[in-house]
């Protein structure tokens, strides 16, 4: 009978029969189990910690020190005018007010803004062309104030020919 048997199992599983003496066993990593399963439950609550902390954390608005840093700024920026902020800003290429605070404490970015405030009253004081026919310039306000009636009378006549000079050329 047990050839038969032997027999049958040719017939029914050939391949195992001959696998054996040729598969190779690859040896299985050993794990705990135990191991396993505490580092689950680690992982588990660490999880379920942190879905709590931003659950928390979406509910609340931020709470930063904004009153003081407020504060801070303003009274540091309200020597420097919109243009110049602005212009910080793109310098150091950051509107946070921190980095605009730091950036004035820069002996360059001061000296900067200095020389753009000196461009500007420079061209404001500036005549037009247009208007001026050389070398004579208005007169200072003293000098007008100290003038007689007739020269304040001649000087309006100038400057009445200029303008019109300027217009019809």
């Amino acid at each position: 009978m047990t050839d038969e048997i032997s027999e049958i199992l040719d017939t029914i599983v050939p391949e195992e029969k001959a696998t054996p003496e040729t598969k190779e066993e690859t040896p299985k990593p050993e794990v705990d189990v135990k191991t396993v399963l505490a580092q689950k439950e680690h992982f588990r609550d660490k999880a379920e910690k942190l879905e709590k902390e931003n659950a928390e954390l979406r509910g609340k608005p931020a709470e930063t020190n904004l009153t003081m840093e407020a504060i801070k700024v303003g009274k540091k920026l309200d020597k420097f005018s919109e243009e110049e902020i602005d212009s910080i800003a793109k310098i150091i290429r950051s509107d946070k007010p921190s980095d605009i605070l730091a950036a004035l404490e820069n002996p360059l970015v001061m000296q900067g803004i200095q020389t753009a405030r000196e461009k500007v009253t420079k061209e404001n004081k500036v005549p037009s062309s247009s208007g001026s026919s050389g070398g004579d310039s208005f007169p200072s306000s003293d000098k007008i104030e100290s003038m007689e009636r007739d020269d304040h009378k001649k000087l309006w006549k100038e400057q009445q020919e200029r303008q019109q000079g300027g217009q019809g050329v």
